[in-house]
């Protein structure tokens, strides 16, 4: 099985003594993912290096390696000595430094404050010792002359960048205090940025990862780094585990056995034995067959599948879980994946146990194209219901038979099913899925089919058959997923219907979700911009407070302080505070207006554009076409036109 991935994990934007051991809570979920960890800590002390390596055991499990880099500054002498104009290789020459280094660590005491401080440095010294880690050593110069500092500055960057195996990244940085205090009563702050979340937070990250590149090829005019000291390294290795703790996760305790007859009343103790290759066999499935459920088992689905699904499936995917039960409308353009997508969703779903009657309602044409999908990429072999047999798939293997007479609402019992949408919205059959037992997760592909007859005419005739099928079965799915590239046929009504299915908060009925993009495309009045907060107030209420950070990452352009003041305004019944803002901040309201509509709860749209962007960050090795349209003038015959 492999590793969790960095956006699998619903990170919080920052995290405080406050929030809990943060151990727990930020660094053992975030080094679980991480096959490179790479820190800047402060200066060099036995509390600043346990900080620095809380929760590195998970690092050590997934085989990563770890770059760190420490600060030191330089003692009174030497100070005195810059004082005195000194220059700097007078006062200490680069080939000396480590002597120097060395003579500084040999008087510190590495002194662990507590266990997990003492475990933190018992792993870094098995990194160590295993060449997984590497450490340098910085000490802070004057940007300008390049000589030591004149002031007993230290070196104090708190930042760190963990990547996983698809090279997404978190940045971490900030810590109010890394002294000994501070370690013991876990007093610490820090925000996180998360490169997949946008360009902003992508530059968040890049500029830390730039950072600690220009620091550890010792580019940095404000720092001159040198090679750790042996002197510190060999106490490091005073740390190092007398067992494999680090390596192997920790075997449950052995019980001791009764002795043989012969020595009645002793005991022995019990020895482990090997186990069988069967054994091995059993115990690995067994361990697969529950993996799912664990904390960190949301890709066994994806591992366990014939697919390697592109980032913004995955991204899709990670977003339906963390909702679940989830509702969504996938609007990926033609060709982006849907299916697998979908196929995603419903093995994991049924792997984790979280679901156990599944319905996909499919057009008749593509209904063997989303069986074959299934079990190709997924190794689900879904029956299509036809109306009077179940339908299985023809593989190696299947001892069942392939084809099964239905009566009734038999077919309604099984807990994955494919049907055709066509057929399963006429009148005599719409009931046999109203009235079933209730399914855990319904998937309409083509879902624009799903509409108003003559919709946004005077003429419009209400829902059409597959539309007030879905509205009586959307009630009774825990989870809904609706397929389809082209939610908008006609009329903007249309996406509305589909919203409506998934769920939308209060007053936000059809017509006011038509006046609403209306009011916001435009320059509204002071009362139409109170109605449009309100409405935003109901769509905070349904799906949470929209934070200054998502607001940034949309409206970059003003100041947090601007930012800050526009959801104020935004919020506040009165009026008032909306009323005040000035024009620039009246059209960055506007844009949060239209970006932080339920639209953006409840539908996902990927297109061609984004696997570009993927393929040249590397993200994707294969390349995406690129359509370039041409008109070609072709000449008529003169037989030609005369027959035109």
């Amino acid at each position: 099985m492999g590793l969790t991935l960095l956006p699998g994990i619903p990170w919080n934007t920052s995290y405080r003594h406050d929030d809990g051991d943060l151990v727990e809570l930020f660094y053992i979920p975030a080094l679980s993912c991480a096959v490179r960890y790479d820190r800047m800590t402060g200066y060099f002390t036995a509390d600043a290096l346990s900080l620095a390596a809380r929760g590195i055991d998970q690092l050590i499990f997934n085989s990563g390696r770890m770059r760190m880099i420490v600060g030191c500054t330089l003692c009174d002498d030497e100070q005195a000595a810059i004082s005195a104009g000194y220059a700097w290789k007078s006062v200490i020459r680069p080939e000396e430094i480590e002597a120097r280094l060395a003579e500084r660590m040999a008087a510190i005491t590495f002194d662990p404050p507590d266990e997990k401080a003492k475990d933190g440095l018992g792993a870094l010294a098995w990194m160590i010792a295993m060449d997984l880690l590497e450490i340098i050593v910085a000490i802070p110069v004057d940007p300008s002359t390049g000589q030591p500092m004149n002031a007993p500055g230290i070196y104090h960057e708190k930042v760190g960048m963990i990547t996983d195996t698809d090279g997404n990244r978190i940045s971490f940085s900030g810590s109010i205090n890394e002294t000994r205090g501070g370690w013991m009563n876990n007093r610490e702050s820090f925000h996180v940025h998360c490169s997949w979340l946008g360009d902003r937070e992508a530059k968040h990250v890049e500029d830390n990862v730039e950072a600690f590149k220009r620091q550890w090829e010792n580019r940095s005019p404000s720092i001159r780094t040198f090679s750790f000291p042996e002197a510190a390294r060999k106490k490091l290795l005073e740390f190092m585990p007398k067992d494999d703790r680090f390596v192997t996760p920790p075997l449950p305790p052995v019980k001791s056995c009764r002795a043989p007859q012969d020595a009645p009343g002793k005991e022995v103790p019990a020895r482990r034995a090997a186990l069988l290759p069967d054994e091995i066999h059993e115990v690995v499935w067994q361990f697969v067959g529950h993996a799912a459920r664990l904390k960190n088992g949301i890709r066994l689905g994806e591992v366990t599948s014939a697919v390697k699904p592109w980032p913004h499936q995955t991204r899709s995917f990670v977003r339906m879980w963390d909702g679940w039960p989830c509702r969504l409308l996938d609007a990926s353009e033609v060709g982006l994946g849907k299916t697998i997508t979908a196929g995603m969703v419903i093995r994991q779903a049924w792997l984790s146990g979280r679901t156990r009657r599944v319905l996909l309602l499919v057009p008749k044409g593509i209904i063997l194209q989303w069986q074959d999908e299934l079990y190709e990429k997924f190794n689900l072999n879904v029956p299509i219901y036809d109306g009077h047999t179940l339908r299985w798939k023809k593989v190696a293997g299947w001892h069942r038979p392939v084809e099964r007479a239905i009566r009734g609402m038999e077919w309604t019992q099984e807990p994955v099913v494919l049907a055709s949408s066509q057929l399963m919205r006429r009148r005599d059959r719409a009931n046999e899925i109203i009235d079933a037992e209730p399914w855990n997760l319904v998937i309409l592909d083509e879902a624009h089919h799903a509409r108003r007859r003559g919709a946004g005419t005077p003429q419009e005739k209400g829902p059409n058959q597959l539309l007030a099928l879905m509205q009586a079965v959307a009630p009774r799915a825990k989870s809904l997923l609706l397929l389809t590239a082209t939610p908008m046929q006609v009329h903007p009504i249309e996406v509305y219907d589909l919203l409506a299915l998934l769920g939308m908060p209060a007053y936000w009925e059809d017509s006011a979700f038509i006046r609403y993009f209306e009011l916001a495309s435009r320059n509204p009045s002071h009362e139409d911009m109170m109605w449009l907060a309100k409405m935003f107030q109901a769509t905070e209420t349904e799906f949470g407070a929209v934070s200054e950070d998502d607001v940034a990452r949309v409206v970059s352009n003003i100041s947090r302080l601007a930012r800050t003041k526009i959801l104020k305004a935004l919020r506040d019944k009165s009026g008032i505070p909306l009323k005040r803002l000035d024009g620039e901040a009246r059209k960055a309201a506007l844009e949060v207006l239209r970006r932080f509509s339920p639209v953006r709860h409840r539908m996902s749209r990927h297109t061609r554009s984004l696997l570009r962007a993927y393929h040249a960050k590397g993200l994707m090795d294969l390349p995406i076409a690129t359509r370039r349209v041409h008109d070609i003038m072709i000449e008529m015959t003169a037989t030609e036109r005369a027959l035109y």
